[in-house]
Order: structure tokens, then C-alpha cells, then sequence
């Protein structure tokens, strides 16, 4: 069983927005049959290749986003003892303008939330003029 993710992420609260488009796959692998330490390990059996041109706080946004939609993932793939889902994440692409890197979290969770067709997270995006910055406050359902 494997998904494609194919996701573009808009946020317009400002004169500025955050747009990110993710591409990638989501599978699920035998463990015997795949070195699971070339993958960021998120949780449990779920583990994530991440481009290498994202550096380690947009490294950390993705996992925190991933790790959030941990049981929505769980519950949607059937996983069993000998395997591991695999989220390769093979293409994030946003144009620097148009970019807050705390939005790879939000765009992940609502990827994953459109790919499950689920809601489980509410993201509420404001704007702080003061600090010209996004601010993201996640709502469990």
C-alpha cells in the first residue's frame, strides 16, 4: 500500500504569505528488508526521509508535524509487527519570498490530514504585524 502526497500549502494573512508544496510517498515497508537508519525515526514504527536541502530546525518543523499526526497515521495504515511506514518526503519546494519555515509543520499536518481525509488538528494562523511573523496555535479536536 503506498500514497502519493502531492500537497500545496497557502497561508495569506498579510501583504506576505507562506506557500510550500510537498511531494512524496508514504509506504509501508518490511523492516527485514529496508536499513531503517538512513530515515529520520519520528515515532514508533513511523520514519521519514527528509530532503537533504532543508537544514535542522526545518528538519525539526517536519518531525513535529509528523509526530502530531502520529495516531491519524497509526490508525489509517495497517502496520504489522515486522514493517515500518515510511514518509519520503521527496520534494519541498517554496519560494523564499513567500516562506516562514514554522509553516513546514502546519503543511505536513494538513498534507497528512487531506491524504486521510481527517481533522483531527485545527490550525489557527495569525498574523503578528509587531514581530512580522506568523504565529500557528494547533487545536486538537
Amino acid at each position: 500500500m503506498a500514497f502519493q502526497i502531492e500537497y500545496s500549502y497557502r497561508v495569506i494573512k498579510s501583504t506576505w504569505g507562506i506557500a510550500i508544496d510537498i511531494k512524496g510517498s508514504l509506504d509501508i515497508v518490511s523492516i527485514t528488508n529496508v536499513p531503517l537508519e538512513q530515515f529520520h525515526h519520528i515515532q514508533g514504527c513511523i520514519f521519514c526521509q527528509i530532503p537533504e536541502m532543508l537544514n535542522d530546525r526545518e528538519c525539526n518543523y517536519i518531525k513535529l508535524g509528523i509526530k502530531m499526526m502520529y495516531k491519524e497515521i497509526i490508525d489509517n495504515c495497517d502496520v504489522g509487527k515486522d514493517e515500518a511506514i515510511i514518509i519520503a518526503l521527496t520534494n519541498i519546494r517554496y519560494n523564499p519570498c513567500d516562506y516562514q519555515e514554522e509553516g513546514l509543520q502546519a503543511a505536513i499536518i494538513m498534507c497528512l490530514q487531506e491524504m486521510f481525509r481527517n481533522n483531527t488538528i485545527k490550525i489557527n494562523t495569525t498574523f503578528d504585524y509587531e514581530r512580522k511573523r506568523y504565529c500557528f496555535e494547533y487545536v486538537l479536536l
